[in-house]
Formats: C-alpha cells, structure tokens, sequence
C-alpha cells in the first residue's frame, strides 16, 4: 500500500538546522535548498542501489515535465560526499543537484523507514528483477555507498518551509511513479 502523508510527519525544525554535503564536501543548510522556490527532493538509499539508479534515471529524463511547475528537482542520498562525482558519472546526470547525508538526520526528520525487515521483502525481490530485466543494474558495492537498509522517498517543499507533499518508501524500489508531487 502506498503511503502519502503530510507535514505533520516531517520533523521541519529539524530539517531548518540540518546540513548536507555537496561532491565537494561543503556543507550546506538543507533549508537554503527551498529557501527561494519549490523544490522536489527524491531521497535515495545509496549509491550503489539498483532501484535508486532506476529512480534517478526516471525522474531526471522527466525534469522538463517535472519543473513546469516551477520547482526545482533535488537529489538526497546519505553516502559519502566523494561518491556523488563517480555516481554522477555513472548515470549521466553530471549537471543534477546531488547531496548526502551520510548521518541520516534528514532521512529521520522526514520520516523515512530503515531496517532490514524494509530491505528483505518479496516486494523488493519482485522490483529488482523487473528492473534488472528492464536493463538497470547495481553500481559498483562499495564503502560510502551509504546504508543499504534505508529507504527513501519523495519530499516537496515550498518556501518558506511548507511541505506539499511527502511520500514514504515501504520497500526497495518502491518510489511513487506519479509525476504531481507538488
């Protein structure tokens, strides 16, 4: 079952002191992110996840549509900082805004699941066979991947800190496939 649900479920004074990490290892105040217009943030699980790479792949080719709106897409993982470039690279999104945060405190204040019983499901099974025969593959297994049992999930925020949408990951592979996330 899918799960949408509201501001009420994202801890957002903490999300205004919480800082992320650009591929250059500077910090940044996650907030200054929708400080001036809408952004979408589609939070991965890690670098390296089958799904996560689907995901990136899907939404990017999207972000014309995606932006009309006029927010602006955002990508969140909780790797390394030194695995952004090599992850950019890897899918061809060299000009994608790409963060981590390798302590998970924005993954917490948003809500998102972690654990093993989220990673090893049948449905997780399920969706990494369809999307290995749909031609994505697994990145290279590596440290600073980022954490292999948190999940993810889609984020919209509008300024000044207004949550228009929040959707949980139940699964791996489960990202919401509907494209109004505003």
């Amino acid at each position: 079952m899918k799960k949408e649900t509201t501001q009420s479920h994202v801890d957002i004074l903490a999300l205004n002191r919480l800082s992320v990490f650009n591929e250059r290892k500077e910090e940044i105040l996650v907030s200054s992110l929708w400080k001036t217009n809408s952004v979408i943030i589609v939070f991965l699980r890690h670098f390296g996840c089958i799904a996560c790479r689907a995901h990136v792949d899907q939404v990017w080719k999207n972000k014309m549509e995606l932006e009309k709106s006029g927010s602006k897409i955002i990508f969140i993982g909780n790797g390394s900082p030194e695995m952004i470039k090599p992850f950019k690279e890897d899918m061809n999104v060299s000009d994608a805004p790409i963060f981590t945060n390798p302590n998970h405190e924005i993954f917490d204040a948003c809500g998102f699941n972690r654990g093993v019983k989220y990673l090893m499901t049948p449905q997780s099974a399920m969706k990494m066979v369809k999307l290995y025969w749909e031609g994505y593959s697994q990145g290279t297994q590596q440290k600073g991947n980022g954490e292999h049992t948190q999940m993810g999930g889609i984020l919209a925020i509008k300024p000044p800190g207004k949550v228009t949408y929040h959707y949980v990951s139940e699964y791996l592979g489960d990202f919401d496939e509907q494209t109004n996330w505003n």
